[in-house]
């Protein structure tokens, strides 16, 4: 079974910023869908460098998701029967398995439904549950809580100058005197602006070109208090609708990433390298892996290369990584077939000319179709460029004539000739 290459790409590109795992948000089935394929390709690349490459996942589950308590035990069954058998990446604490909820002030369920149902489906070992917010209700269920993205009381400013820093201010050391709690948790987040998506509500959180992120980070660097802090929530990795992600990006490149790793070292007391060549490497394997998955590369000869290529990036090789995927990545030799070519002559038939598929296509005609059609009494020259996932590039032509074909007849034999425009010249 092959990698998926965007949930890899997604899953090595954190991983090398130091980041030690990701949370996936679990509303309806499309959620459940992709969640299924981050499990898979998290096991084949740890199976590939088990001793270096440490990296785990957790669930949250999204109150809108929630109809009622039995819709919750379902989901909860899920994991109980369906994930954490099959995975020693689940993200746990004191090895019991944590679940996040995202709860909508008891728009759905509130936080007595949401226990009864963890303790219906988990009689022992109920996992640890964080919940977004200090939230009263949910105090002596809720094992921790964390904060989210957004401004202090006062409310979305117009001009996106109020980040949270009074919140946080808030939320630090009233959650370090919470009682009842295992540990607290901290969250980073680098800007928020819902204006353009159809949810919106014309929330906007200026960036400040990184400082709202850095600023977001030292609270939870110079936090002190007798409460662990244990883990740090980034809000968020790609939630580019509104406006939270620090994935990389044409404008502004890998800033955020370097961001989280200066950061994540002062957090975790690590030395992670801000050096972009990894992030690079992380993009050539995904371009690799991704022409595997749709056949422009071969995948017997070239999966075990990508393997490869995987284990250099992971072992801190990524001239070697990049290299290596570079050799999956050659120029596309694209193949015109054409249709009709028998009958051209006849002056009232068509040629469909067409090539496998790729990226992008640009023919000789100007058309940048994956086919083309060619209309009666027009021989020529018909040439194809095509650029790949890699955004490598490969030419192919064909000649199409206007004659048929003259018949061949066997020596001292007697035949018929039947030809509308053909011509044979005999001796």
């Amino acid at each position: 079974t092959l990698f998926r290459s965007t949930e890899m790409y997604h899953i090595l590109l954190t991983w090398s910023c130091g980041i030690d795992g990701l949370v996936i948000n679990i509303k309806d089935d499309y959620d459940a869908q992709s969640m299924k394929y981050l499990l898979p390709t998290i096991k084949r690349i740890k199976d590939i460098d088990s001793t270096t490459f440490k990296y785990q996942f957790a669930i949250s589950y999204d109150d809108q998701g929630m109809a009622n308590i039995g819709v919750a035990q379902g989901k909860f069954a899920y994991l109980r029967d369906s994930v954490l058998p099959y995975t020693t990446s689940y993200l746990k604490y004191n090895n019991i398995p944590a679940v996040f909820i995202w709860n909508y002030n008891n728009a759905y369920l509130n936080a007595a439904d949401y226990n009864t149902a963890l303790t219906t489906v988990f009689p022992v070992n109920k996992p640890k549950v964080l919940w977004n917010e200090i939230d009263a209700t949910a105090l002596g269920f809720a094992n921790s809580f964390y904060p989210w993205v957004g401004p202090d009381n006062t409310g979305w400013y117009s001009n996106g100058l109020n980040w949270g820093k009074n919140y946080l201010a808030w939320y630090y050391p009233t959650i370090a005197g919470t009682p009842g709690l295992d540990f607290a948790t901290g969250a980073a987040w680098a800007g928020f602006d819902d204006r353009s998506c159809s949810w919106g509500q014309n929330r906007w959180m200026d960036r400040q070109n990184g400082i709202v992120y850095d600023s977001t980070w030292k609270f939870a660097n110079n936090y002190s208090a007798t409460l662990p802090l244990k883990w740090m929530y980034i809000d968020t990795w790609n939630d580019w609708n509104e406006g939270t992600e620090i994935e990389p990006s044409i404008e502004l490149g890998y800033l955020y990433l370097k961001k989280t790793i200066t950061n994540i070292n002062t957090f975790k007391a690590t030395n992670v390298s801000t050096d972009t060549c990894k992030f690079e490497a992380a993009r050539k394997i995904y371009l690799a892996a991704n022409s595997i998955e749709i056949h422009q590369s071969d995948s017997v000869v070239y999966y075990p290369v990508l393997k490869r290529s995987i284990k250099y990036l992971i072992q801190g090789n990524c001239t070697a990584a990049k290299a290596s995927a570079d050799s999956i990545l050659a120029p596309p030799h694209p193949i015109i077939t054409a249709t009709g070519l028998a009958t051209y002559c006849s002056g009232n038939n068509s040629i469909t000319l067409t090539v496998g598929i790729y990226a992008a296509y640009h023919w000789s005609t100007g058309a940048t179709t994956q086919s083309i059609i060619i209309p009666p009494l027009n021989p020529g020259v018909y040439t194809v460029t095509v650029t790949a996932s890699n955004s490598l590039t490969g030419t192919a032509s064909i000649t199409i004539l206007s004659a048929c074909n003259v018949p061949t007849i066997a020596l001292n034999a007697t035949t018929n000739i039947t030809a509308t425009t053909a011509v044979a010249n005999w001796s």
